[in-house]
């Protein structure tokens, strides 16, 4: 093998070497050009996710008012009419002796919204006076 045979072979090699370089720092540039890319679309989906969540707790917001609102006119309406307040809800349990009303009245006494009262004799004649 010549001289000029094993330069042309080192030339060969050494522009592989360079185009591996440039085509190494190409896909570099790619691969930075895409993650930024992701992250502009990241921090657009962001920004669109803090908008509707903004949104979605005003109108969460607006719904308890409106709730309350309602609440209150039908309460009103319901007054007018000379029903009941549409606030209280009422259960009446009538049981015979010895059938498990004491275990019933303490189960429902642990709710702190129920207010018990056991074994009144003559109450119910005097609720129905007052809603009357």
């Amino acid at each position: 093998m010549g001289k000029d045979a094993v330069s042309a072979r080192a030339r060969t090699r050494a522009l592989a070497r360079r185009g591996l370089r440039l085509a190494g720092l190409e896909s570099t540039r790619a691969a930075a050009q895409r993650q930024s890319r992701a992250q502009d679309k990241n921090a657009t989906l962001r920004e669109r996710l803090d908008k509707v969540s903004a949104a979605r707790d005003e109108l969460a917001r607006r719904v308890d008012v409106l709730t309350g609102e309602l609440d209150d006119v039908r309460a009103d309406g319901d007054l007018a009419a000379g029903r009941d307040r549409a606030d209280l809800s009422y259960l009446f349990v009538v049981t015979y002796g010895r059938s498990g009303s004491t275990l019933l009245q303490g189960v429902l006494s642990s709710d702190p919204g129920v207010m018990i009262r056991g074994e009144n004799g003559g109450l119910l004649p005097r609720l129905f006076e007052l809603h009357t």
